[in-house]
């Protein structure tokens, strides 16, 4: 069952009620709201059930409201004078329902969680391909700088075994055509970067892994680590992050329906053999302090997404995939851990802290707490 902490974007009478929107403008320019005004502001949270999905009591809610407006004030602020860079084009009121309803509050989160266990926090963040994970992952990692944090991004991809490596594996398994599955990937790098992490002294540095998927025609390769002081957060993203095989039992059963395009019995077996690398990925996840799951209206929106990416890429001169090409990547994707098997679980899990609901055009659906 989801709980009745639900933000949903598309009730208009609430979420878009101008009066709160105009007070919330204001605010980001530097002007305080007056206390009829904070009254409003209040009740307008409550009433959108802000206040439930963020867990604020009526006694929180103030001083909730109020630090959240003050952060709002200095991130406008630097993103007027161009100083934050923001990777959102436009003015900050473009963006004023997600920078207030999501992206401040849940930096707010991550740094509370942090101060109160006094170490670095791994804060996960689970999507399918086009979800803008990349995205909100440096939102709120210049955000928590802003808190005072020293974040750092960290994403699946950048654990990939290198070219030479995943072409050595193509001549054990010749289904691992393409990066991305279970697999692919060198877990025991992951572990030993967020171990890293948790036991450095904050004045020293380590090296984050990063991968250049523009190497080699778009099969991408390792490339040079970045150092960086030993992080406070890290924001660690993914398409499959946190997410749990099923027991072999339930996918050999006869009567398991497959998802499609799982629809040959080579399919089926690709299937069974990612579901069961994915146990090599658990002891990863047990790092994780918290997971957010960002979910599509459609998992089949990232096809689209992905290509738009691609083009942009290449848009800079990188070498990339065609759309065709594109289209076939994501659907291999799906072939090894289905969304609708990995993913939806998880958006009904008390494992998942937060749930980001998705529409086609990449705004805010809805938020809510499984």
């Amino acid at each position: 069952m989801v709980r009745a902490a639900t933000i949903d974007m598309r009730s208009r009478a609430a979420i878009w009620e101008p009066a709160a929107w105009q007070t919330i403008v204001a605010w980001g320019r530097g002007q305080q709201p007056n206390a009829s005004q904070m009254e409003q502001l209040k009740a307008w949270t409550q009433r959108t059930q802000q206040a439930a999905v963020w867990q604020l009591d009526d006694q929180a809610l103030s001083s909730a409201l109020n630090s959240r407006g003050q952060l709002l004030q200095t991130i406008c602020a630097q993103w007027v004078a161009d100083a934050l860079g923001l990777p959102m084009a436009g003015a900050w009121t473009d963006w004023i329902a997600p920078l207030w309803l999501f992206w401040l509050p849940l930096a707010q989160r991550i740094d509370q969680a942090q101060r109160l266990t006094g170490r670095p926090f791994v804060q996960g963040v689970l999507g399918v391909q086009g979800t803008g994970k990349t995205t909100l992952c440096r939102i709120i990692r210049l955000i928590l700088e802003e808190l005072g944090q020293r974040a750092v991004g960290l994403s699946i991809d950048d654990l990939y075994l290198s070219c030479e490596a995943r072409r050595e594996l193509r001549k054990q398994d010749a289904r691992l055509i393409w990066r991305g599955p279970p697999g692919t990937h060198d877990v025991p790098l992951g572990l030993e970067v967020l171990s890293a992490v948790q036991r450095d002294h904050p004045a020293q540095s380590i090296a984050l892994p990063r991968f250049d998927k523009s190497a080699y025609g778009g099969q991408g390769d390792r490339t040079t680590p970045i150092i960086v002081k030993a992080p406070t957060v890290v924001l660690f993203e993914g398409w499959f992050i946190g997410t749990e095989p099923l027991p072999a039992t339930t996918m050999s059963a006869p009567d398991f329906s497959f998802p499609d395009p799982i629809c040959t019995e080579a399919d089926r077996q690709f299937a069974r053999d990612c579901n069961q690398r994915l146990s090599d990925y658990l002891p990863l996840w047990s790092l994780l302090d918290s997971l957010i799951v960002l979910q599509p209206q459609d998992y089949r929106f990232s096809v689209q997404w992905r290509q738009a990416a691609e083009r942009q890429m290449m848009a800079t001169g990188k070498d990339g995939l065609s759309e065709a090409q594109i289209a076939e990547f994501v659907q291999y994707f799906w072939k090894a851990l289905h969304p609708e098997l990995f993913i939806t679980p998880l958006t009904l899990s008390k494992r998942t802290s937060l749930v980001v609901n998705i529409c086609h055009n990449h705004q805010l659906d809805s938020l809510y707490l499984p």
